[in-house]
């Protein structure tokens, strides 16, 4: 079963991906960006875990998928 912090891990190997298959070292700009972006990503996460319909939608459907609609549609 997903659990509500698989968006925010997705995102942050998807983040080191990058870093790993650049020709040059990248990290000092996406570090950052990424630490703000997973920090604000996770207290999200942990706001919509509050919600029935979240942890329901969770277990049906992909979590990347589940936690970006519910923020577009804020």
């Amino acid at each position: 079963m997903p659990s509500h912090e698989e968006a925010s891990s997705i995102i942050d190997r998807w983040f080191h991906a990058i870093e790993d298959q650049s020709p040059i070292n990248l990290c000092f700009m996406t570090r950052p960006i990424s630490r703000s972006m997973l920090d604000r990503i996770e207290t999200l996460e942990r706001i919509y875990n509050r919600t029935i319909i979240y942890r329901f939608l969770i277990r049906k459907i992909h979590p990347v998928i589940v936690f970006f609609s519910l923020t577009t549609s804020l």
